[in-house]
């Protein structure tokens, strides 16, 4: 299974796990943040959230008022979508059989989901190397790791 190795872990957000963790939390309790830590106690229907991709200085408590409206959801598969701003690779891309490594652990990629949505639209290509420099997919994942 392939690994896609961290591009942006120790500039967008922090590479060291607990260093990671910490700035999660302060991100949810910032002024401009929720203020809170999600709940996981609720059974809500969120069909999709639209969240900022900087680095978590610039963006990450805004972006965890999404985390924060998710985290009380029953699914369990999450679908990104980034733009590319590199032009590498397919314009519109997935991965299958792959694992985005942070410093939170892994986190795999629903190979079946992938397929599934790349039978349902033709732009879609599967294509790993169009994520391996990418950011605005890589810092959501530490987001999601430490909600759910």
């Amino acid at each position: 299974m392939e690994v896609r190795e961290p591009a942006v872990s120790g500039t967008f957000y922090p590479g060291d796990e607990r260093e990671l963790k910490s700035i999660i939390h302060d991100c949810f309790m910032h002024p401009v943040g929720p203020g809170k830590i999600p709940p996981t106690d609720t059974d809500q229907k969120i069909y999709g959230v639209i969240c900022p991709h900087a680095g978590f200085v610039y963006s990450g408590p805004i972006a965890c008022h999404s985390f924060y409206s998710i985290s009380s959801s029953t699914s369990k598969l999450a679908i990104i979508t980034g733009p590319n701003h590199y032009g590498i690779g397919q314009n519109v891309a997935s991965m299958i059989d792959a694992r985005w490594k942070t410093p939170l652990g892994l986190a795999e990629v629903d190979s079946e989901s992938a397929l599934e949505l790349r039978n349902d639209l033709d732009v879609l290509e599967l294509d790993s190397f169009s994520h391996s420099k990418e950011h605005s997919i890589e810092v959501q994942i530490p987001m999601l790791q430490e909600t759910f």
